[in-house]
């Protein structure tokens, strides 16, 4: 995944109204049928018409310009991101990118002591908490926190 920022919203409410509407033009751009908005890097950059190569995405992928489904200031950072990407991964250029997704880590971390307890017997965990970011970082977070409660067990 490729996350950009904004700049700060006005507050929480817009940032919830943004995402809803980002998911509403998303589904219409892929035809009503949870095919995603699709369009290969190489054509995004240089501002072609959209078009998008095999992708294992289960519903699917409909051919859509990014650039006219997603905010100025969003499609101007993905397209910052992704000039230098090539020098990193060399052939990143020719992939595909799939619209948007807008559900990432929680911009807040619930707090906890040292054995991952937020409340006596309460114990939070994964992204929810804000302890991690994705598969890897919540299996670590799960094995932290099961330590945790074994230790007030004790």
């Amino acid at each position: 995944a490729l996350i950009v920022t904004l700049d700060p919203l006005s507050g929480w409410r817009e940032a919830v109204d943004l995402r809803a509407d980002l998911e509403r033009r998303a589904f219409s751009a892929g035809g009503g049928t949870w095919a995603a908005p699709a369009q290969t890097i190489s054509s995004f950059l240089k501002g072609q018409s959209p078009d998008i190569i095999p992708t294992s995405y289960h519903f699917g992928a409909t051919p859509h310009d990014l650039r006219a489904l997603l905010p100025a200031p969003l499609t101007a950072a993905l397209a910052a991101g992704l000039r230098h990407l090539p020098g990193v991964l060399p052939g990143v250029s020719e992939g595909l990118l799939l619209a948007p997704e807008t559900r990432v880590s929680p911009g807040w971390r619930l707090e906890r002591n040292d054995h991952a307890e937020a409340a006596p017997g309460l114990f939070v965990c994964g992204e929810g908490s804000g302890y991690a970011s994705g598969i890897s970082t919540s299996a670590l977070d799960g094995l932290k926190v099961t330590l945790g409660w074994i230790h007030a067990r004790k």
